[in-house]
């Protein structure tokens, strides 16, 4: 199983990191915070 773990895209998705996770079993995609501001 190949994992991809991807973070603070800020709403931005560069070709390069499709290009990394392309393939991946499961994608991972982690946030700094949520709109409140609190951690997730």
């Amino acid at each position: 199983m190949q994992i991809g773990v991807i973070a603070d895209t800020h709403s931005k998705m560069r070709p390069e990191a499709l290009e990394v996770l392309e393939g991946s079993d499961l994608i991972l995609h982690r946030s700094t915070r949520n709109q409140a501001g609190s951690p997730v």
